[in-house]
């Protein structure tokens, strides 16, 4: 058994905080009898069959009349440019929820690795021994965390992206799709890796690094 609760992921009145591309995908990782409904600013005709729950403010106002004790999941994934501070203002717009982790049943995860509140796996993820991710992060289609792979809070990593052993890696960062981090690598908090993007050496400053191997964006 790896280290997180197997019961959360199946939590049977689990509601979706938002309705947009991500939501969908973890319809499918959940099923539709394990989701209560969602939230999002309008009703999504994407989200059918599943119940508009209102938005924000109307959900959040009901919910603490009876003492916030549903299950949600945060859907929202990062604003313009992979800026994951818009994901981190939802969170705290819903402390106090729970926050199951979500984690596809194809996921492959080690006896050793460690999954926070909060965090999603999704299909044909690798995680490896000794891996841990902080709350709130997400580990979307056929990622690789190999072992002993430190990932902050709300921290995305990209379908495909190669994340090798003993990498540590800050919050609210955005790996792109297809990346490739070498072993043994730090990278800052507040990162954004762009997709297909080879990352060989530390990252000490925050920004966005693209390319192979990896450079600040704005650098010629």
């Amino acid at each position: 058994m790896s280290n997180f609760d197997a019961t959360a992921k199946v939590s049977a009145d689990i509601v979706l905080i938002g309705g947009g591309g991500h939501a969908r995908s973890l319809v499918d990782v959940l099923g539709l009898e394990h989701i209560a409904g969602y939230v999002s600013p309008q009703p999504a005709e994407a989200m059918n069959p599943l119940t508009w729950l209102g938005n924000d403010d109307t959900f959040i106002s009901e919910s603490e009349a009876a003492d916030r004790t549903t299950s949600v999941h945060i859907t929202l994934i990062s604003g313009h440019d992979g800026n994951m501070l818009p994901r981190h203002k939802v969170i705290e717009l819903y402390k106090g929820f729970r926050h199951p982790a979500v984690v596809a049943t194809d996921a492959t995860i080690s006896s050793t690795a460690h999954i926070a509140d909060g965090c999603a796996v999704m299909h044909r993820a690798y995680l490896g021994p000794g891996a841990a991710i902080g709350t709130f992060s997400v580990i979307n289609t056929g990622a690789i965390i190999e072992h002993d792979v430190h990932i902050g809070t709300n921290t995305f990593v990209g379908p495909g992206a190669v994340i090798c052993g003993g990498v540590s890696i800050g919050d609210d960062c955005y790996i792109g799709a297809g990346a490739k981090i070498r072993n043994g690598v730090t990278i800052v908090g507040r990162t954004v890796i762009g997709m297909g993007a080879v990352v060989s050496n530390d990252i000490k400053h925050s920004g966005t690094y693209v390319g192979c191997p990896a450079r600040p964006l704005d650098k010629k």
